[in-house]
């Protein structure tokens, strides 16, 4: 197995990983969010961050997880 197909199924594990795990980091974020903001912030933006922060994890996953499954099973690269 080459390094560059190693390197492919590891980029799509992260993926899966970000996709799988975006709500429980996202929710992360927001609460580091409020906590910035001295523990008081609005409701209405703390969830709109917290919409944001999810989609920018699910987001970024599909790529690294569709990135990662094409080349792995791309016959150029075998």
């Amino acid at each position: 197995m080459s390094k560059f197909r190693i390197f492919c199924i590891i980029l799509a594990a992260i993926g899966l990983y970000l996709v799988l795990m975006s709500p429980e980091m996202a929710s992360s974020q927001a609460s580091s969010f409020v906590r910035r903001m001295g523990g008081v912030a609005d409701k209405e933006e703390t969830l709109r961050r917290l919409e944001v922060y999810a989609a920018s994890y699910r987001l970024l996953g599909g790529i690294f997880l569709g990135i990662g499954l094409f080349y792995t099973f791309s016959k150029d690269h075998k």
